[in-house]
C-alpha cells in the first residue's frame, strides 16, 4: 500500500437523497456530500466512501461552509434524519412474505413488502445452479419468477414429461394485520399467476401459513411439499418423506388426486384435472385457508 493510500480519508454515513447520477449522503459528523451514484444504492443505506467517490469535490467545502453556523440545529435535524430514514431502509428489508418454487429443483425466495427479492435460498442440490445464473434478489417477484422459469426450461428440469410447477405462498407473522394478511396472500398469487402463465407453464398455487412453513423446514421441505405430504397422510395415501423431498412435482401428482386445495390451471384434458365436486372442495379450501389467516 502506498503512501497515498494510507493517507486516504474514509468517511461513513447514510443516503438521504438520490438523483439521477448523484446520491446525497449525511456523513456521521453531519456533513452532506454528494456521491457518484453506483448500482444497489438504496434511500436509508448506510454506505463507506472516499474522496475518489465523491461526485463534486468542492461540494463537501460549500456544504460545510453554509452548514457550521448552524451546526446545533444541523445536529438535531440529522440526527432526526438519520432515524427517519433509517427506519424506512429498514422497513423496506424486512421480510414479509415467502414464496417456495417447486419443479424438482426446490428454493425459497423471501419479499418485501413491495414484492422485491430481500433473499433467496436453494432448498435441494438441484436448485442451487438455478439461483447462481438467476441471481434474483433485488429483483421484483414477477422479474424474479420469469427468469428462475426460463433458466429451468433451458436446463431441463421443465419440460414435456415434467411440465408442473408447484408454488406456495405464506405471509409473515410480522404482518398481524389479518385482512392486510388476506389482501396480502391474493396479490401474491396473482403474480405468481402471472409470471406462471405468461412463463407458459402449468403451475399449481398453494396458499399457506408461516406455521406451516416452520414445520416444513423441521421436515426440510417447502410448503408447497409439505402441504402434498400431510394432505396424503391425511387421504391415507402412502408417501413417505423421502418421495415427497426428491420426487417431481408431476411425480408426485401423478400419484395423488390432490390438485383439489390448489390454485391451479391443469389443463382439462390431464389426467390429474379435478372434477367439480374437487373444484368445490377447492373453493371450501381456499376459504379455510382465509379464516386461519384470520385466527
Amino acid at each position: 500500500m502506498n503512501e497515498a493510500q494510507n493517507n486516504m480519508l474514509y468517511y461513513t454515513g447514510v443516503i438521504l437523497k438520490l438523483e439521477s447520477d448523484r446520491a446525497i449522503v449525511l456523513t456521521d459528523g453531519f456533513d452532506f456530500m454528494e456521491l457518484k451514484l453506483k448500482p444497489g444504492m438504496q434511500r436509508g443505506q448506510h454506505v463507506i466512501f472516499d474522496e475518489t467517490d465523491l461526485y463534486s469535490a468542492g461540494f463537501i467545502t460549500k456544504y460545510k461552509n453554509i452548514i457550521r453556523p448552524f451546526s446545533a440545529l444541523a445536529a438535531a435535524a440529522a440526527v432526526f434524519l438519520v432515524i427517519f430514514f433509517s427506519l424506512r431502509f429498514a422497513s423496506i428489508s424486512q421480510e414479509y412474505a415467502y414464496i417456495d418454487l417447486d419443479i424438482n429443483p426446490s428454493l425459497e425466495l423471501v419479499i418485501n413488502k413491495k414484492e422485491t427479492i430481500i433473499n433467496a435460498k436453494a432448498l435441494n442440490n438441484d436448485a442451487k445452479s438455478i439461483l447462481d445464473e438467476a441471481d434474483p434478489k433485488d429483483m421484483l417477484l414477477y422479474d424474479a419468477l420469469s427468469k428462475i422459469l426460463d433458466i429451468s426450461k433451458k436446463k431441463g428440469y421443465i419440460n414435456s414429461d415434467n411440465n408442473i410447477v408447484l408454488f406456495s405462498a405464506s405471509i409473515s407473522s410480522n404482518e398481524d394485520n389479518a385482512s392486510e394478511r388476506d389482501k396480502g396472500i391474493q396479490e401474491i398469487i396473482s403474480t405468481l399467476k402471472d409470471a406462471a402463465e405468461d412463463a407458459g407453464v402449468t403451475f399449481q398455487i398453494i396458499p399457506s401459513t408461516e406455521e406451516d412453513r416452520q414445520r416444513a423446514l423441521e421436515q426440510s421441505l417447502s410448503m408447497g411439499r409439505y402441504a402434498i405430504y400431510t394432505k396424503a397422510a391425511e387421504e391415507g395415501i402412502n408417501l413417505d418423506l423421502e418421495d415427497a423431498r426428491n420426487l417431481s412435482v408431476s411425480e408426485i401428482l401423478s400419484k395423488l388426486d390432490l390438485v383439489n386445495f390448489a390454485v391451479s390451471n391443469i389443463p382439462e384434458d390431464s389426467d390429474i384435472v379435478p372434477t367439480v365436486s374437487v373444484i368445490a372442495e377447492l373453493r371450501q379450501a381456499l376459504r379455510l385457508i382465509i379464516l386461519l389467516h384470520r385466527k
